[in-house]
C-alpha cells in the first residue's frame, strides 16, 4: 500500500520546500508533487511505497523547518488504496476521429474501421 506525506503552504513555501527535499538522500527516491489547490494555496506531497519510516519522517520534519521557519506547517499523513494507475491513466486517452484518420492508443485498436486511416501512438 502506497502512502503520502502532504502539507499546503503557499507557491514559494512549497517551492522551497520541494528543492529541499529532492536533495535529501533519504527523500531523493520518492516523488514529490506541488499543485496549487486554491488561489495562493498549494498542496505539496511526498509519495512512498510504504508506510513513511522514522527517518523518512524526521527528514520531512526537518526540511520543513529549515525551508520554512522553526514554525513549518506539519505533514499529514495518508494511506492510499490501493487503484490500477494504467487503466485510470488510460480513461482519459480517448480515440481522435477527423475524417477518415483516427489517432488512437495500442488499448483502442478496435475503433479503426474499414478504410480508416489509424494512427497508433503510445503514451510514452
Amino acid at each position: 500500500m502506497n502512502w503520502t506525506a502532504s502539507v499546503t503552504l503557499s507557491e514559494a513555501g512549497a517551492k522551497a520546500l520541494a528543492e529541499v527535499l529532492g536533495d535529501d538522500e533519504t527523500l531523493a527516491a520518492h516523488a514529490i508533487d506541488a499543485a496549487e489547490t486554491t488561489p495562493g494555496r498549494w498542496r505539496l506531497m511526498v509519495y512512498f511505497p510504504a508506510e513513511p519510516n522514522k527517518a523518512e519522517r524526521a527528514a520531512l520534519k526537518r526540511h520543513a523547518a529549515e525551508a520554512l521557519g522553526k514554525d513549518g506547517p506539519a505533514f499529514a499523513f495518508e494511506a492510499l488504496a490501493d487503484a490500477d494507475w494504467v487503466a485510470m491513466s488510460l480513461e482519459g486517452l480517448t480515440p481522435v476521429r477527423v475524417g477518415r484518420f483516427v489517432v488512437h492508443g495500442s488499448h483502442d485498436r478496435a475503433v479503426a474501421r474499414i478504410g480508416d486511416i489509424a494512427i497508433e501512438i503510445e503514451a510514452a
